[in-house]
């Protein structure tokens, strides 16, 4: 039974940084555009963070998009974002 919870413990952990990240991403979105968005509307795939959102606030965030990158480039172990969709 060990061996099983030992499996399980290294989804948990990887499921505990995924929301890490999300929560992070989502905290430098409302720093940056001034807008509250959810971390179950972020999610990362290849490089590319995609945002599900209205269309407000995503030209918010394509005006911003630079500063954005940049400020998720300070810490490229935690982030490898190169694109926003």
């Amino acid at each position: 039974m060990k061996e099983i919870g030992s499996f399980f413990d290294k989804f948990k952990s990887s499921a505990v940084k995924e929301i890490g990240k999300r929560m992070a991403i989502a905290k430098i979105l409302k720093k940056e555009i001034g807008e509250e968005i959810p971390m179950e509307h972020i999610s990362i795939a290849e490089g590319i963070l995609k945002i599900k959102t209205s269309s407000a606030i995503k030209s918010q965030i394509f005006i911003k998009k630079n500063s954005i990158l940049k400020a998720l480039g300070a810490n490229p172990k935690e982030f490898f974002i190169k694109d926003i969709k």
